[in-house]
C-alpha cells in the first residue's frame, strides 16, 4: 500500500509538471490503465448534454487515434449515458 501511495504522489508531481492539457490527459489515462492492467481505456468529456470520447488508448489495436474519437453520445433517457 505504501508503494502505491508513493507512485500516486509521483504521478501527481509528473502531471503537475506537464503544461499541455492533452498530454496530461494521455498521461492520466495511461497510468490509470497500467494501475489496473487494462488493455484499453478512454476518457469521456461531458459538454452540452453529450459525452464526447476525447482520449483513447488500446494496446491490442496499437492506437490512440481510433475512428470513433470525438464521437458524441447524448445524455438522455434514450441512451446508455442517460440511464
Amino acid at each position: 500500500m505504501k508503494n502505491k501511495f508513493k507512485k500516486l504522489l509521483a504521478l501527481g508531481k509528473t502531471i503537475n509538471s506537464i503544461h499541455d492539457p492533452d498530454t496530461q490527459m494521455e498521461k492520466i489515462l495511461n497510468e490509470a490503465r497500467k494501475s489496473c492492467s487494462a488493455d484499453a481505456g478512454c476518457i469521456f468529456i461531458v459538454k452540452d448534454n453529450f459525452l464526447k470520447i476525447s482520449y483513447i488508448q488500446n494496446d491490442t489495436l496499437k492506437t490512440n487515434k481510433a475512428g470513433y474519437k470525438n464521437s458524441l453520445i447524448p445524455v438522455n433517457n434514450n441512451s446508455v449515458a442517460g440511464c
